[in-house]
């Protein structure tokens, strides 16, 4: 049977919910925070463009930080961790080196934490400046392949640069600091800060890092009609809400589109451990041959094959220390890994036309 068409939008807001579960922050935060982009974009009226490019960077911005986290993982230990606590401070200068001395070698001996902070002291960070940058550049080419254009993929490069010019890799600020990347940033601290503190702290939080992190104009204008930009966060259907927020008023994908984009959410998906390059890719090219020689209809090869591309996404959601352990699985350990399978059908779930091809990916560890 052939799937109904799959909307862009609802793919790339079911990436969000990976970068959610990849960075262990609640689900639907990125959807949270793309409204809140939205908003601020609406009250700073930047116009249709910077709004649509606005919409698809908020989902992508930190999906590169979910999956190519294996060195990250040798690093700091479970990147959960890190992430977790990486809103709390102003990440510049003096703090930053402070907050990822903190953070490396997480979980490893007293003697190994020391060793890693003296060469992070002594190669000025390089390795972490390295990662940032890599997760950036991995979402810019994500949002390529799904044919977004630069006006998203250029933001998503600047994703840890800053507005005072002092973040990573440190290259823009101010009026060279693209546009969308801007509202995300700062939409990003406030859903974050909203969450945890309402909306004074989400106030406290902007108007600290006014002129700093974040674009002072944009602060001036959140800090205007605070109410109506935060207004219904914890009440809302988050995922509706951002569907309805489509630039592209529900623009369907081809099948050849749809195909091509699964098959980059499964690459991606294989970042989340070196030894897994090519993986999935692999599967759906071995599947699809099995097929064909044993009689199945065009179709139902074309979403076999597209259930292949995406049966590991699930794997995002656990740790890269788990898929790159060297030493037999603790009990924990094997029990979080069994886990991939049910959050592929998890993080899919919302994609009512993606759900015969999804009860098969989710199936993929079963047995006859």
């Amino acid at each position: 049977m052939r799937p109904e068409p799959v909307r862009l939008a609802e793919l790339v807001a079911t990436l969000s919910l990976v970068s959610d579960l990849g960075m262990g922050r609640p689900m639907e935060r990125v959807l949270r925070q793309t409204v809140i982009a939205m908003r601020l974009a609406d009250a700073a009226d930047v116009g249709p463009e910077v709004s649509a490019a606005t919409y698809y960077t908020s989902l992508l911005t930190w999906v590169g930080c979910a999956t190519d986290t294996s060195e990250l993982a040798e690093l700091f230990g479970d990147e959960t961790h890190l992430y977790a606590d990486s809103h709390d401070e102003d990440m510049a200068g003096l703090t930053m080196a402070v907050f990822v001395a903190k953070h490396l070698g997480y979980g490893s001996s007293r003697f190994r934490r020391l060793g890693m902070v003296g060469k992070f002291v002594v190669t000025a960070g390089r390795s972490v400046q390295q990662q940032m940058e890599s997760h950036c550049q991995s979402a810019s080419e994500l949002a390529d392949r799904l044919e977004l254009g630069e006006s998203v993929c250029v933001p998503l490069v600047q994703a840890f640069e800053r507005w005072d010019g002092k973040g990573v890799p440190g290259r823009v600020g101010t009026s060279e600091l693209a546009p969308a990347i801007r509202l995300v940033q700062l939409a990003d601290a406030l859903e974050a800060f909203e969450h945890t503190g309402g909306i004074d702290a989400a106030i406290e939080v902007a108007t600290a890092r006014r002129g700093t992190q974040f674009d002072p104009a944009l602060v001036d204008c959140f800090c205007e009609r605070p109410e109506e930009i935060l207004h219904g966060l914890g009440t809302f259907n988050a995922w509706d809400q951002v569907i309805d927020l489509d630039p592209r008023l529900g623009e369907r994908l081809t099948p050849a589109q749809l195909d091509s984009a699964l098959e980059a959410l499964g690459d991606f998906a294989d970042l989340k451990s070196p030894f897994r390059l090519g993986h999935s890719r692999g599967v759906a090219d071995l599947a699809g041959d099995a097929a064909a020689l044993v009689g199945m209809d065009e179709d139902e090869i074309a979403n076999l094959r597209r259930a292949a591309s995406i049966h590991d996404v699930g794997m995002v959601g656990v740790p890269s220390g788990v898929w790159d352990a060297t030493e037999p699985w603790t009990l924990s350990e094997s029990e979080r890994a069994r886990t991939h399978p049910y959050l592929t059908e998890r993080m899919f779930a919302r994609v009512a036309s993606l759900r015969p091809i999804v009860a098969c990916a989710a199936q993929h560890h079963e047995r006859l």
